[in-house]
This record gives structure tokens, C-alpha cells and sequence, in this order.
């Protein structure tokens, strides 16, 4: 996952990938990365909440206006 976030980020490691074992110890910068990652989700979905509130409000309007003319 890390290589895929570092990749979109413009960022490239060359330290041989990461490993998949069970008990293997993930480096602090995976955390650091899935962190990032999390919060421009979060951020992401919230600014699209909020986007979609607003439009949401302007069709109404425009609705009322179509009803009243």
C-alpha cells in the first residue's frame, strides 16, 4: 500500500518493497502514509458532503423558482 501512496504521491523508494508476513514489523513511515492517507479520505469525502449539500440547496431553489413562474 505504501508503494501505491508513495507512487501517487511522486515518491519512489528503493527499498525492496515491503514484506507480507503475519508478525512483520511494518516501518513507521507505512503508518505515517496510511495516516496521510486516511485523513485526505476523510477530507476528500467531507469536502464531497458538503459540495453536494450546496447543490442540493440551489436545485431546490431553482425548483421553487420553475414552480413559481
Amino acid at each position: 500500500m505504501r508503494r501505491v501512496i508513495d507512487v501517487l504521491d511522486g515518491r519512489q523508494h528503493d527499498d525492496g518493497g515491503e514484506a507480507t508476513g503475519e508478525n512483520e514489523i511494518l516501518p513507521v513511515s507505512y503508518g505515517e502514509d496510511m495516516k496521510r492517507f486516511v485523513r485526505d479520505s476523510e477530507d476528500s469525502l467531507r469536502n464531497h458532503r458538503i459540495f453536494r449539500e450546496v447543490e442540493m440547496q440551489e436545485m431546490e431553489r431553482f425548483l421553487q423558482n420553475m414552480k413559481e413562474s
